[in-house]
């Protein structure tokens, strides 16, 4: 019941506007989160990269609840290995197969994994699949 509460609040606009705005949950956050846009977490990378770190980038989210979400996840995605490609950043990605769609259809999900994998290869770079609730 818990978990159902917390997946519907991460996806409502509203909560997402009242939590950015109080200053705990930012400074908490961007221990781990390096920003709102691409452009912020590859400058982000970059001064990581500076300090002789590599980074590894996700677009944060799970459970994608339609294959249009989960699509959209994966374009997300190939986006982030294109931008680490054209800005030269020493950064992987990291995906979750329930944001891909795992939950919603296995071969749509196998189908954004095979076009991120795809592009990874191009790129010379490698995805990193997150550990996730156990009934995914």
């Amino acid at each position: 019941m818990l978990r159902s509460l917390f997946i519907s609040l991460s996806k409502a606009e509203w909560a997402k506007e009242q939590i950015m705005h109080w200053d705990f949950s930012w400074n908490m956050a961007t221990r781990f989160v390096a920003g709102e846009t691409l452009e912020s977490a590859i400058q982000a990378a970059r001064a990581l990269n500076q300090k002789g770190i590599n980074a590894t980038l996700d677009h944060l989210g799970e459970f994608t609840s339609n294959p249009d979400e989960a699509r959209q996840a994966a374009d997300d995605v190939l986006a982030i290995l294109d931008a680490v490609q054209q800005s030269g950043v020493r950064a992987s990605v990291s995906i979750k197969l329930s944001q891909m769609g795992l939950t919603i259809d296995k071969a749509l999900c196998a189908e954004n994994l095979r076009r991120i994998l795809q592009a990874a290869r191009t790129h010379h770079n490698f995805v990193r699949i997150d550990m996730e609730d156990a009934t995914t």
